[in-house]
Order: structure tokens, then sequence, then C-alpha cells
């Protein structure tokens, strides 16, 4: 009798309560959604500019999103799907920390988005990253 509908005593179809628990919470979480959602503006690109394909690609994105043109961080990097840890901390993370510091003040970044052409993986150290290297 669970999943069927009841007949009150006034001879009214009642919906079984899980079904209107369902309800109840489908309305209380749908204004989130809405909320939750990112805005052109809190999304920062990442792009290698050394990838010609990459930037193309990036600059197309960012016009169809309305992103702004501010937010863009463009490495220059070989267009290996690997990157050694020093060549990371270094080409890619301390520009888009500066970015990242900038931008923050005027509103807040809440994802980074990598465009094609950018290093999958980390290599593990010089020695570990030639054995391990898929």
């Amino acid at each position: 009798m669970m999943g069927e509908y009841v007949r009150s005593k006034a001879g009214r179809l009642r919906l079984p309560v899980f079904f209107m628990v369902f309800l109840c919470l489908a309305f209380i979480l749908t204004p989130v959604s809405g909320v939750l959602a990112l805005e052109a503006g809190e999304v920062l690109v990442v792009v290698n500019a050394g990838d010609p394909g990459g930037a193309e690609l990036a600059s197309y994105y960012m016009k169809q999103r309305g992103i702004p043109g501010e937010n863009i961080v463009q490495v220059w990097l070989p267009g290996d799907e690997s990157i050694g840890r020093k060549q990371y901390d270094e080409k890619i993370a301390a520009p888009v920390r500066k970015v990242l510091k900038e931008l923050e003040r005027r509103r807040p970044i809440r994802c980074l988005l990598l465009m094609y052409g950018m290093p999958l993986r980390e290599m593990m150290g010089t020695m570990m990253g030639t054995l391990f290297r898929c």
C-alpha cells in the first residue's frame, strides 16, 4: 500500500506520505539551485598561450559565456601532457595566484577552467617521472 493512493473517510484520494515529502523537499530546494549557479564573472580561464587551439577555444568560450576579458590567465608551456613540480609552481600556480588575488578584491572566483593544451599531470620528480610516465 506504500505507493498506492489511499481513500480518506470522506472518499477523496490522498497522496502517499513519501510523495508529499518529496514535493515539499523539491519546493524547498528549488530556489537554492539558482543561487548556486556560477556567474560569468566567477570563472577564471587558464590557457596555455603556446597552444593555438587552446587559446582559440578560450577566446570562443569566454565570448559565448560572457566571461570578462580580465578573467583569463595566459601561461606559456610546452605542449607536453606532463609537467615537473618546479615548472608547475613557477609557470602555472604563481600566475594563477597573482590573478586570483587581484580579482578577489572585486568579486569571488569560484571556478578555475583549464583549457585544452594545459598539462594533465605532474611528474613525481625527474627520475620518478621518467619511470612512471604513462
